[in-house]
C-alpha cells in the first residue's frame, strides 16, 4: 500500500557521501551569486528612471514605497535569528530529551541530532542559492529606492528586493526544524506548538521587512513559499534516495 506524505516524512533518513555535495554545491553557488552582483546587476533606476516611479509598482506593493522603519529593520533580524537558533537548538534539545527518557541511546541521540542538523543546513544553503538566483534574475529595486531613485539606484545591492532572504531563511529553517520533529515522532502537541511559533516568526519577519521598506509584500510572500518548499524538497530527496536503495 502506498505511503501517505506524513508516513514518508516520518521515515528516518541516513546520511551518505552525497550529502557533502548537497551542502558544498549550493554554498558555492550562493557565494558566486553574492560576489557577482556588482557585475551582473543593471542599474535600471539610473538608466531608465521612469521604471522606478511608484506609479509603475503593482498596486498591492505600492504602499511599501512609502515605508522605511529602521526599528522594523532591526526587528526583522531578531525574528530571523530566533528562527535560526530554534532550528539549531530544537533538534539538539529533542534528541537530548529522547536520550534522557531512554528512547534513544546517547550515541543514537547524537546521530539523530547530527542528521537533522545536516538536513536543516542543507535546506538553508539551497534556499540561499535559490534566493540569490532570484535576485540576480529579477533585479527588482527595493521599495526605499523609489523615494530617491537617482541616488539610491546607484548601488547594485539595492536591486535585491525579490525575494526576501530574511523571510525565506526563516521559512526554510523553521520548516526544516518542524520536519525534524516529525521524523523523530514528536507528540502532536509539540508539533502544533512548534509549528505555531515557526508560523509567527515567518509572518513577523515578512511584516518587518515590508515595514522597513526593504521588501514588497509580494517579495515576502514568495519568499515564504520558496523557503517552505525547499525544506520539504530536501526532506523528500532523502526519503526517496533511501527508498531506492
Amino acid at each position: 500500500m502506498q505511503k501517505n506524505i506524513f508516513e514518508i516524512l516520518r521515515t528516518k533518513p541516513k546520511l551518505g557521501k552525497i550529502d557533502f555535495f548537497l551542502i558544498l554545491i549550493p554554498t558555492v553557488l550562493w557565494l558566486i551569486g553574492v560576489y557577482s552582483r556588482q557585475s551582473v546587476m543593471t542599474l535600471s533606476c539610473i538608466t531608465e528612471p521612469g521604471r522606478c516611479s511608484p506609479e509603475n509598482v503593482f498596486h498591492l506593493d505600492r504602499p511599501a514605497t512609502e515605508l522605511q522603519s529602521h526599528k522594523a529593520d532591526r526587528m526583522s533580524f531578531v525574528t530571523q535569528d530566533l528562527s535560526g537558533y530554534s532550528a539549531f537548538f530544537g533538534p539538539v534539545g529533542w534528541a537530548s530529551f529522547l536520550a534522557v527518557t531512554g528512547r534513544l541511546s546517547p550515541g543514537g541521540a547524537l546521530i539523530a541530532a547530527g542528521t537533522d542538523l545536516t538536513l536543516i543546513f542543507q535546506s538553508i544553503v539551497w534556499n540561499g542559492a535559490a534566493t540569490e538566483a532570484g535576485r540576480l534574475i529579477v533585479q527588482r529595486p527595493r521599495p526605499f529606492v523609489y523615494s530617491n531613485p537617482l541616488v539610491l539606484g546607484a548601488d547594485p545591492a539595492n536591486y535585491t528586493s525579490f525575494f526576501s532572504g530574511h523571510t525565506s531563511f526563516t521559512a526554510a529553517a523553521g520548516t526544516a526544524f518542524i520536519l525534524s520533529l516529525v521524523r523523530r515522532q514528536a507528540p502532536r502537541l509539540i508539533l502544533i506548538l512548534s509549528g505555531s511559533v515557526v508560523s509567527v516568526l515567518v509572518f513577523l519577519t515578512g511584516l518587518f521587512r515590508v515595514l522597513s521598506g526593504r521588501h514588497f509584500p509580494t517579495d515576502v510572500l514568495f519568499a515564504a513559499i520558496v523557503g517552505t518548499l525547499v525544506a520539504f524538497l530536501i526532506a523528500f530527496l532523502h526519503q526517496n534516495r533511501i527508498k531506492s536503495k
